[in-house]
């Protein structure tokens, strides 16, 4: 969580003023925005105990495979027919995969996760696919469907996110993803690690020496069949981010660690910067609006063909950003912080969908070190190796990155538990609760910008 024993980095740059999104903090200043607000009974966000099983299901359910797991779709209230039209070829795709366990769901106007499940006579904490799928599309933007919705949905299921721009782009993305559905790679499988460390910058400092480079060396050894290129520190520029890109050299599967680019709320521009991933160019404190040569957007993306790719992205706002601070940082006492006028989906994940992208997986709001490193272990990167090692080896994504479903899941225990002993006014281990809190929301918050079915073929 900190490189500077005395301060505490938060992932991100302000793309106005080219500085920290959040300046780095003083343990004692960040343990105050955690019992002090989060911690109060009108602000929690933990309401209950969730279930630590998420990947148990009915007995002999096959999670890899559909006919067993079952696959469905959930429309947000009021979408347009003509989208659901453009994504037919994949629901149609889905649909003979999934027999009888295949379901398109409607989402109420006001209705909650509780109430869906409900409705489909189904419970927390078990999965059960002749009630409601394991693998779930939720077709709409986090204003209409929240950010929570969905990452509740994803303790139990495999859960994936379909929000784009226009009818065009869903036509897009259903027909790649129908495209390269179980066609066979007539080359070794490929995967490009990029990760900047920035001058003077302790936050990639710290992702690129100790989770991208750790990473890159593990799935060389364990994954020997596989063509590894690495793009790190003064090499990870955006011509070279740019140039991996390209159709000869586009990866399977592309890692990046870096700072994501946030802007602040009210500003015209924000939805079009906002989770822009930034690259070596960048430099700290240099005083100045983050320009266009520094990070690659949505618009770098725009031209390029991402056919088949998978992208795996640890930066703030890289797969979206809610409306309301999670980390109640610039709020008062009983009021987050507003972070954009509503919630939104990040554009650079929905622009690789359209395209050809298969899915992207993405961190909503601010993105911790907490992910890898936690306290009394620098570098931890067993759930990005999991998630990774099985996306290679050819697990549906949803499935994949249940281990991050699953952390946020265990971490909410403690949670709830130092809730109950600050309520009391009981003595807590302060540096416990506070890696607890923040790893709590840092898990919770990666998300698949897409179908959680696409896979790569082995």
């Amino acid at each position: 969580m900190e490189d500077n024993p005395g301060l505490i980095y938060c992932n991100g740059v302000d793309a106005t003023t080219g500085n920290y999104l959040v300046d780095p903090m003083s343990f004692s200043e960040l343990l105050m925005l955690a019992q002090g607000r989060v911690m109060k009974p009108e602000c929690v966000y933990v309401s209950h105990p969730l279930a630590t099983k998420g990947m148990l299901g009915a007995f002999g359910l096959e999670m890899e495979d559909l006919s067993s797991s079952g696959w469905g779709v959930m429309f947000e209230p009021g979408l347009p027919e003509e989208v659901r039209k453009a994504l037919g070829p994949l629901l149609d795709l889905r649909r003979r995969q999934s027999g009888d366990l295949y379901k398109e769901i409607d989402i109420l106007s006001g209705e909650t996760l509780d109430d869906l499940l409900r409705r489909h006579a189904s419970i927390p904490g078990h999965t059960d696919p002749e009630k409601l799928p394991y693998y779930l599309m939720l077709v709409g933007n986090p204003e209409s469907t929240p950010f929570f919705f969905q990452y509740r949905l994803g303790i139990d299921h495999a859960v994936g996110r379909l929000d784009l721009e226009n009818t065009d782009a869903y036509a897009a993305y259903a027909e790649s993803v129908v495209r390269n559905e179980g066609v066979q790679r007539t080359k070794p499988g490929s995967l490009s690690f990029f990760a900047p460390a920035n001058l003077g910058d302790p936050a990639t400092r710290m992702s690129a020496n100790h989770l991208a480079a750790p990473l890159a060396d593990i799935f060389k050894a364990k994954k020997k069949d596989w063509q590894v290129k690495t793009l790190f520190k003064e090499l990870a520029t955006k011509s070279a981010l740019l140039d991996t890109l390209q159709k000869d050299q586009r990866p399977d599967i592309l890692f990046t660690a870096s700072h994501g680019l946030g802007c602040s709320n009210g500003v015209p521009d924000q939805r079009e910067r906002q989770g822009a991933l930034v690259c070596q160019e960048w430099r700290p404190f240099y005083h100045g609006s983050v320009g266009t040569d520094m990070v690659l957007s949505a618009h770098d993306v725009a031209s390029l063909s991402l056919d088949g790719m998978i992208g795996f992205h640890f930066a703030c706002f890289g797969a979206g950003t809610p409306a309301l601070d999670d980390f109640f940082i610039g709020s008062n006492e009983t009021t987050p912080a507003r972070l954009a006028p509503s919630a939104f989906t990040a554009l650079l994940p929905q622009r690789m969908l359209a395209r050809g992208a298969l899915a992207v997986i993405g961190h909503v709001e601010r993105a911790w070190a907490t992910s890898f490193s936690t306290r009394g272990i620098h570098s931890y990167t067993g759930v990005f190796r999991d998630i990774l090692l099985a996306i290679a080896n050819g697990c549906p994504l949803g499935h994949a990155v249940k281990h991050f479903n699953q952390r946020w899941a265990a971490m909410s225990l403690p949670l709830v538990e130092y809730q109950k002993k600050l309520q009391r006014k009981e003595t807590v281990n302060e540096q416990e609760f506070l890696n607890t809190w923040v790893t709590y929301h840092d898990a919770r918050n990666y998300a698949v910008i897409g179908d959680p079915a696409v896979r790569l073929v082995p």
